[in-house]
């Protein structure tokens, strides 16, 4: 039999470890979370009865009281639970899975209360209560009985709080705590206002998981249903850890977007630490990360059901956040069927450039279909840093009225966690839907010949060809083609390197010179002297016809 009342002894080594930095609680309110992991640990105990578990918060009184059906206690327990500081009230039955691991519940109390009441009755035992205070600490003063009040099987604790700031500190994070902690039901005295649980921090549009390792007891996730949410998305897995419906932290997981909920894990599966709040610390990401890629394929395909309702309510949403969001669509199994749902909702998404003859305009994967080209000239995504032979072939397209298409960029600064595989649109045509369109021919690699068969004239025939091409008036005045001179006569230099060319006639000696003269800091005159160094050493002149053809088609 332990002696009674008790007197408060330490267990010293977990004693000296819970009073060490990282260890200890870093906040008050964790007293409260404490006493109803007790409760919740005291109902499991107990097994077969509908959970009931009460927290109310008394301001006139200045008390929190937390009351549970749970298995009680007969003096032994209570001496050696509320007396022996680093007991574990996992000692006291042996197959239920105890969210408990150390009997620090008398010293967290502390933490809010100079004193606290318990008052308890174990099934058909005697009714018990007492009140400890912190002058226990000393290890020589003993609890104090008072009258019980209790008649049924469980526990009432009564904190006698130490100031109404710590009150009001408990009852705000309340909330925060009990997210879904079965039987819980709480209220504020003298207002009789009943308080409700936390919850899941996002809702979400909840899926039926794939299988649960044996550690998670049950798992509430889905894509956020708020929309709001996703205006801003990282593209982070935000994830509730709850023990028993009492948060403990919150996980957050790269790549895995669209996913969120809550997770209740069994504590037991991992190595317990007298601070909850940092229980399990990266060995549960570390485990729960394959879960949750497991859950991640079913998730994205509920995601296109928020996806549908954001589009749809929401004129002004970025088309750049829905194309990043479409990109990043894993197109590898587990995700074929997510794949298909998104590509069915996306196709009508107009989030590509058609380039027509006069002017642009926004298609969609199904418009492009409908056009019924035989070719598809994909544009590359930035025209503006465009090889200029590039830019003349695709003004070459759109005047033959060919089909141009361009890729949209995706918006760089959203789903910022998320690795997705291209910057522009354009990778869906070429890697998504290939199959499913005309031949698609990437212009930069057939800009060379499209310019070719458009030039206006050839100046020289012997090697080096010289050529005149309209390049546009921004562009270079001439360049290097393979072994090949062009000579932009759309820039005003080129013009002017033409013009100089038809005065000297002298073959390609006038065309150095000409190149010297109108154009000396284009930097490519070390590339021309190094096809006329190979050139035919003879001298062609272009005689009076030639130049008079020539000098008509500058402006």
């Amino acid at each position: 039999m332990s002696d009674w009342p008790p007197a408060l002894t330490l267990e010293t080594e977990p004693v000296l470890k819970l009073f060490t930095g990282e260890n200890f609680y870093s906040s008050a309110d964790a007293a409260l979370r404490e006493a109803v992991l007790n409760a919740i640990d005291a109902i499991g105990r107990r097994g077969g009865v509908d959970p009931e578990i009460s927290v109310v918060f008394d301001k006139d009184n200045q008390t929190i009281e937390i009351a549970d059906n749970g298995d009680g206690m007969g003096r032994d327990a209570l001496s050696n639970l509320f007396s022996k500081v680093g007991a574990s009230a996992a000692q006291l039955k042996g197959n239920y899975r105890a969210v408990g691991e150390f009997g620090i519940g008398a010293l967290s109390y502390f933490l809010v209360a100079d004193e606290y009441d318990i008052d308890t009755r174990k099934s058909e035992s005697e009714r018990l209560s007492l009140r400890f205070s912190k002058q226990m600490l000393d290890g020589v003063t003993t609890a104090t009985e008072i009258t019980p009040t209790r008649t049924d099987t469980g526990t009432t604790l009564k904190l006698h709080v130490s100031s109404s700031d710590l009150l009001d500190l408990c009852l705000k994070r309340f909330s925060h705590w009990m997210r879904s902690v079965r039987g819980l039901e709480a209220w504020v005295l003298p207002e009789d206002q009943e308080i409700v649980q936390g919850g899941l921090s996002r809702k979400v549009r909840m899926i039926t998981p794939p299988e649960l390792p044996d550690w998670i007891e049950s798992a509430e996730i889905g894509p956020p249903e708020d929309l709001s949410i996703w205006d801003s998305y990282d593209g982070r897995a935000q994830i509730d850890v709850l023990y028993r419906g009492v948060f403990v932290e919150r996980l957050s997981v790269e790549q895995l977007w669209g996913l969120e909920g809550a997770i209740h894990v069994d504590p037991k599966h991992f190595r317990p630490m007298l601070n909850r709040e940092g229980f399990v610390g990266e060995t549960l990401k570390a485990e729960m990360t394959p879960f949750l890629q497991s859950a991640h394929p079913a998730v994205l395909e509920s995601a296109i059901g928020c996806i549908q309702d954001l589009l749809t309510s929401k004129d002004d949403w970025s088309r750049n956040k829905a194309i990043t969001l479409w990109l990043a669509v894993p197109r590898k199994e587990p995700y074929s069927r997510a794949v298909e749902l998104w590509d069915s909702e996306f196709r009508s998404l107009k989030v590509f450039r058609l380039l027509g003859k006069t002017e642009d305009r926004q298609v969609s994967i199904t418009d492009v279909q409908q056009l019924n080209a035989a070719k598809i000239y994909l544009a590359p995504d930035q025209l503006d840093s465009a090889n200029p032979i590039v830019g003349q072939a695709i003004r070459v397209l759109r005047g033959r009225g060919e089909t141009v298409v361009q890729g949209l960029k995706r918006d760089g600064g959203y789903l910022s966690t998320v690795s997705v595989p291209a910057q522009y649109s354009s990778w869906l045509l070429l890697n998504a839907f290939r199959e499913e369109l005309p031949q698609i021919i990437e212009v930069q690699g057939v800009a060379q010949e499209l310019v070719r068969q458009q030039s206006l004239a050839e100046v020289y025939t012997t090697v080096p060809v010289v050529k005149l091409v309209n390049l546009g008036a921004g562009s270079v005045p001439f360049l290097t083609v393979a072994d090949e001179i062009w000579i932009n006569v759309e820039a005003e230099s080129g013009q002017k390197i033409l013009e100089e060319i038809c005065k000297r006639n002298e073959g390609h000696l006038g065309l150095w010179v000409a190149c010297m003269m109108h154009a000396p800091g284009e930097g490519r005159l070390d590339q021309v002297g190094n096809l006329l160094r190979r050139r035919h050493p003879e001298i062609e002149r272009l005689g009076l016809v030639r130049r008079q053809y020539l000098r008509s088609l500058l402006p």
